[in-house]
């Protein structure tokens, strides 16, 4: 048996003592994901938000697991939630925009970055994404300069230069 095995197991013999306890829930929830056992892991996270829905990092780590599914429509209204429940926590933020940027949405990455690093200025991580995130951004305008762009029409004028 493997750690997290163990870990499942200490998680689960922890909630039948104390059903009502949302965090044993959120850490079975953790070992599951870590485990890549996303489907249950979400179900421990919603079990986890019905017994404490004012918490919340259980919307956040929900949020996070979605994304690891691909499900970023669904994991932004998480990290939405999340914002309601404690507007102040820097990192609600810049995992919304570790989605945005997922989905190509660059300039609406670029808004939660500058919260991100507003509410918490030391976090070089935060400013990193940042850079990574307007990157992006100027690579996609780039694309769309380009894209309609007759380049054939260039060619053609380099015979009237002389």
């Amino acid at each position: 048996m493997n750690r997290f095995e163990e870990a499942l197991e200490c998680y689960d013999s922890a909630i039948q003592k104390n059903p009502e306890n949302a965090d044993y829930i959120l850490g079975k929830a953790e070992i599951l994901k870590k485990m890549n056992r996303f489907v249950e892991a979400l179900q421990n996270y919603d079990s986890a938000i019905q017994k404490n829905p004012e918490n919340a990092d259980y919307y956040n780590n929900k949020a996070i697991t979605l994304i690891s599914m691909y499900s970023y429509e669904e994991a932004l209204e998480y990290y939405d939630s999340a914002f309601q429940k404690n507007p102040e926590k820097a990192e609600y933020y810049n995992c919304k925009a570790i989605a945005l940027d997922n989905m190509n949405r660059f300039e609406e990455a670029l808004i939660k970055n500058d919260s991100a690093i507003q509410k918490n200025l030391l976090n070089s991580e935060y400013l990193n994404r940042k850079v990574s995130s307007e990157r992006s951004f100027c690579q996609q305008q780039y694309q769309l300069v380009f894209q309609d762009f007759d380049f054939g029409s260039i060619q053609q004028t380099k015979y009237y230069v002389n």
